[in-house]
């Protein structure tokens, strides 16, 4: 998982074809003014899914991952908890086998780690990295992105 600011985003372009589409969307695009939903980038290569919603308590809230694309998770206003675990850690149990037509599977885990994804920063998750969202903090309601960058 990546941590950081939109203004340091550019260094990630170099990860693959799919990232720099999707980073140069992310550059050239005012996020606020889109409407709620999807929105095709390139196909089903990069696309992107702005959201409004009320944060959740943790108990509410569910690991998920991700295998054939990576997230570019950026909050565009309010904040939000943002857990993270490994795949690999002890006490990770599957609640929801993978569902192809979501590209997900669903976790019930410990977080190791919570952070606050707030206005102007991101987090991108790799299929190892298992992130539980929409966790409330402080602000009740975010309005978010979610750039799905394919892998495969």
């Amino acid at each position: 998982m990546i941590i950081g600011t939109i203004q340091d985003i550019e260094k990630f372009n170099t990860l693959s074809n799919n990232f720099k589409t999707a980073i140069n969307y992310i550059q050239a695009t005012d996020m606020l003014a889109l409407n709620q939903g999807k929105h095709f980038i390139d196909g089903d290569e990069v696309f992107i899914i702005r959201d409004r919603y009320v944060a959740k308590t943790m108990e509410e809230c569910f690991f998920e991952s991700h295998l054939n694309y990576a997230d570019i998770q950026i909050v565009l206003s309010g904040e939000e908890g943002f857990g993270y675990i490994d795949a690999t850690s002890e006490g990770v149990v599957i609640t929801d086998p993978y569902q192809a037509e979501k590209d997900m599977t669903k976790y019930f885990a410990t977080p190791e780690i919570i952070y606050t994804l707030k206005k102007d920063r991101f987090a991108i998750v790799f299929p190892e990295d298992l992130h539980m969202p929409k966790i409330m903090h402080n602000s009740v309601e975010v309005e978010k992105v979610v750039i799905k960058v394919k892998l495969r």
